[in-house]
Order: structure tokens, then sequence, then C-alpha cells
């Protein structure tokens, strides 16, 4: 018995946190909320018995016009307050919205609140506007259509380059504590083209010693120019690597707080042979070549969205001093003079695209969200890149483009 009665409870206790609580005993009613509190009771007497009326001085016709009208000034009156604090009107009845949660929305015509993905969608970021009665998405997120579905997409907030100076190193460096680069470093938001104020700093998961930063000057175009000096990392050992992040901290409007890109500067730890992988448009890489190999693989690729290693082909291979280029299918084999093993080594090289690259896939897919993307032969990349963003119809050849 006890079970049942707490049973019907916690039902009961369910369906009123569902449903609005009224906060009024009763709908308006004109009989007892307007005659004889707003008016004198004997217009309405006259209007609805016809007694009265000649006490007032109207025939029941005009009386019943004169009580009407009044009525609906009144109950607009009433409606304005309700919906003033907050609450819904709904036949003559103020209501108190219930609680509903997060992720669902009160429709004042059903008296209930809505699942927001009934109404939009699945996307866990969507939003649905009960007054505008569409969907939205929050700052900082743009609203797409993909096969039917409506998805909140997050905007990139910021644009932003680092160059290394004319003159000086590029990474890259020799960590050796001397070695020093010159960094010109610039971003605007993508919403209204206004300079980024920037904050540095760096950062290395892997040592405490991570160079110096130094500020330079700060131009009037908005470039800031740095001077990054490396740690000295002799007790690495012979061909060992790392990196150190260029932390550049700004604050984002659209999240209301400090957020952070990374420039990151590989650095090796001895001047033995390296080799360098780079085709324009994507970032160049650099590795240590310490090897007793006679023959070297070198495999220079890319990663697809579907996690597909994508050879890049005639991508620019350097080592010891002599230029190469990679086959179609993303491979090199040379020499090793100084080898002694007969086993072929492989090095491969994974390059993604550069800023610039991503900056102008961006601003495409922007302009031709609603085509067909898919991946092309990558072997004339940036050509088409161009092409496609004069291209007024038809399908984009980005090969690329959905990497980022």
């Amino acid at each position: 018995m006890f079970k049942r009665f707490f049973s019907i409870i916690l039902i009961a206790t369910f369906l009123f946190t569902l449903v609005p609580t009224s906060v009024l005993a009763a709908p308006y009613n004109i009989k007892t909320d307007y005659c004889g509190n707003q008016i004198k009771a004997e217009y309405c007497q006259c209007a609805f018995h016809n007694a009265y009326c000649e006490r007032i001085g109207m025939d029941q016709s005009s009386a019943n016009s004169y009580v009407y009208s009044g009525w609906e000034q009144y109950l607009a009156g009433r409606k304005a307050y309700c919906e003033s604090i907050g609450h819904f009107w709904n036949d003559n009845e103020c209501f108190a919205p219930p609680s509903c949660t997060d992720r669902q929305v009160y429709i004042s015509s059903q008296l209930e609140c809505i699942e927001i993905s009934d109404l939009c969608g699945n996307d866990p970021v969507i939003l649905y506007s009960a007054e505008g009665k569409e969907c939205y998405c929050p700052m900082g997120y743009e609203l797409l259509e993909e096969g039917g579905e409506k998805i909140c997409e997050e905007v990139e907030e910021i644009e932003y380059s680092v160059i290394i100076e004319p003159g000086y190193s590029s990474p890259p460096l020799l960590a050796d504590g001397q070695t020093m680069t010159r960094l010109a470093i610039t971003g605007t938001y993508t919403n209204n083209d206004e300079p980024v104020e920037f904050n540095f700093q760096l950062d290395n998961e892997f040592t405490n010693q991570i160079g110096t930063l130094e500020y330079v000057s700060l131009s009037a175009d908005n470039v800031y120019t740095l001077d990054y000096t490396t740690p000295d990392l002799s007790d690495f050992e012979e061909g060992e690597s790392t990196t150190v992040g260029v932390i550049l901290k700004y604050w984002s409007y659209f999240k209301n707080t400090y957020q952070i890109k990374i420039y990151d500067i590989p650095l090796f730890t001895s001047e033995s042979e390296m080799i360098v992988a780079y085709k324009a448009g994507f970032e160049r890489d650099v590795k240590p070549f310490v090897s007793d190999a006679k023959e070297v693989e070198v495999f220079v690729y890319t990663v697809l969205p579907t996690g597909e290693h994508y050879p890049i082909n005639q991508a620019e291979i350097v080592f010891d001093g002599k230029y190469s280029y990679a086959r179609s299918d993303g491979t090199w084999l040379f020499e090793n003079d100084s080898g002694t093993s007969d086993e072929v080594e492989r090095i491969e090289f994974e390059l993604d695209l550069d800023a610039g690259t991503l900056v102008d896939i961006d601003q495409a897919k922007r302009a031709y969200r609603d085509l067909n993307l898919f991946h092309d032969n990558i072997t004339n990349f940036l050509p088409v890149l161009e092409k496609s963003l004069q291209m007024q119809t038809g399908e984009m050849m980005l090969g690329m483009c959905l990497q980022n």
C-alpha cells in the first residue's frame, strides 16, 4: 500500500513539472472579474438581462457593445502584463512556464516543453527561437544544412599568419642555445577584419628548456615582431628532435574567454644530415637523417578525413644538398653512400596544409557550401584551388578541403 501511494506521488510530481502552472484560480471571467470591479454592475445588468438600462441611459444593445468593448481592452492589458513578467497567455488565462531543460523550449501555443531535437534535429549545439519560430546557432557557429539535417558548424574566429623574416633561419632550428630566428605575426577577426591583440609565450611538453622569446615591436599595421633563440639541448641524444610551441593567446568574443593558437618550431640537437620534404600549399617538414642503410625510401603524404595516407606527387625532397621529386605514389628512393646495411629504410613525411591554403579553402567552403565537395588527385592542387575560387557553378575540385 505504501509503495503504491509513493508511486502516485512521484507520478503526480512528474506531471506537475511538465505542465505550466496558472497564476489564477480560473481564467479571467467577464462577470466575476470585470462587471462590478472594472465598471458598474448596472452596465452588465443592462447588457445581459435588460435591467437597469434606464438608470445608465442606454438600451440593451448599446450597453452590450459598451461592456464587451471595455472587456476586450481589459483583457489586452492583462495579457500585456502577463507577458511582461515572462508568463504566457492562453484562453484568457496567465500561465507561469514550466521548468524546461537546457535542450527543451517552451511552446506557449502547446503549453508544454518541446525537445529542440524534435524541432531542429539532433545537433547538440543548435537552438530554437519560440518567438521567431526558427532554428538558430549560438554566437561563434554557422547554421548549415547537410543532407536535409540542420547543423551548427563552429566558425573560425581569427585568421593569422606567422612568417620568418628574410635573412633569418627557418625552422627546424639547431638547439645550440645560439641559433635565432625572427617571427612576424599578425591576425584579424574574421567577422569584422579588426586586428587581433596577441600575448605570446613558449611551451614544450618534453623539456623545460624552451629557449627565449623576445618582443621586438608592433607596427602600425598590427604586425608583431618577435625574436626566438633556441635552448641548448646538447645533452639530448645525437639526432634527437623536439618541438617548441609559440602560444598565441587572444580574446575570443564568441566564447567570452581567452583562446590560443600554436605555432610549432621544430628543434634538432645536432648538425647531422637532414631530409627536407616540401610542396607549395603544404607545411615544410624536416627530419634528421641518422641511418646505416644503403638505400633509403622517402614517402611523402597527407592524411585525408577518412584516415587514408594520400601520396603527394611531385613533393620536393632535399637531401645532402641534392633536390629530387616524389613520384606519383609519393615515394623516392636514394642511396646512402655511408650506409652499411642492405635493408631499405623508410622515412615518412606527413605534410599538413599551410595556413595560407587553409584560409583560401575556408573562403571557398563558405562561398560554395552547398556544392558537392570531393577528393581529387592533388598533383595540381593549388591551380585547381585557384580555379575553384573563381567558379560560379559546378563541383569544387578541392582535393584536401575537407581535412579541416
